[in-house]
């Protein structure tokens, strides 16, 4: 059974020992914007664990998934879709004066079940404020060991790792550094190769480049920086 403590300030969850999840993969689900549900089919199989945040419960249902947890303050799941719940699923419930997000709630309650992996969809909308602080929470969850990756119809945006082995497709590829000093990058196989390159905070040097060889790699030498995968 799962409980939690309830405060302005902090939630904590009190997992038993027996109840551990013991699945590593999960799949997260935002109230943010789904245009097109049908791209979403080759990304949303093999994952061992669904969690909605709030009115991410709504697009589960554009999608045709069953998660297997709902989080939330309920203000943005749409009221009759509360009604329908259905009486298996988990719930945590919380007030709406918190110093998380839904979707963090949803990431800390992976951390506390040792997961590894987090893909979330739903996590970028309207709200520029709360699509940048879901991204960004790519940065903070990898110090705890989740990795996670953030998709929408357009794009997916993970951290860019030490050295990452790349086949051929068909996304524009961007490397946006985070750090303020920037980042220090080697790229094989792409249009612009680029070897031990420093690319400064702000920058646009890292925008829009393409693979044109089967195999490629990236390989981060310093900083810290986000990988953006766009089509469009």
């Amino acid at each position: 059974m799962i409980l939690h403590r309830e405060s302005k300030n902090i939630i904590v969850f009190l997992v038993n020992m027996s109840d551990k999840i013991q699945a590593k993969k999960a799949l997260i689900i935002g109230a943010g914007s789904i245009e097109n549900p049908d791209i979403y089919e080759r990304i949303i199989s093999g994952f061992d664990y669904i969690i909605t945040a709030d009115g991410g419960y709504d697009n589960s249902l554009i999608l045709n998934l069953k998660p297997d947890l709902l989080v939330g303050d309920f203000d943005s799941i749409d009221k009759n879709t509360v009604k329908n719940l259905p009486k298996d699923l988990k719930i945590i419930k919380y007030p709406s004066e918190k110093d998380m997000s839904d979707l963090e709630i949803a990431l800390e309650y992976l951390v506390e079940n040792s997961f590894t992996e987090a893909v979330i969809i739903g996590g970028i909308g309207s709200r520029l404020d709360h699509s940048i602080s879901n991204i960004l929470t790519i940065f903070k969850y990898s110090s705890k060991n989740l990795e996670i990756t953030v998709v929408n119809d357009k794009n997916i945006i993970s951290r860019i790792k030490t050295k990452m082995y790349i086949e051929k497709d068909n996304y524009y590829y961007s490397l946006i550094p985070i750090s303020v000093e920037g980042i220090v990058v080697s790229l094989n196989g792409f249009y612009y190769d680029l070897t031990k390159q420093p690319i400064e905070f702000g920058s646009t040097l890292g925008v829009s480049n393409y693979i044109i060889k089967e195999h490629s790699t990236i390989e981060l030498h310093s900083g810290i920086g986000l990988l953006i995968k766009s089509i469009d």
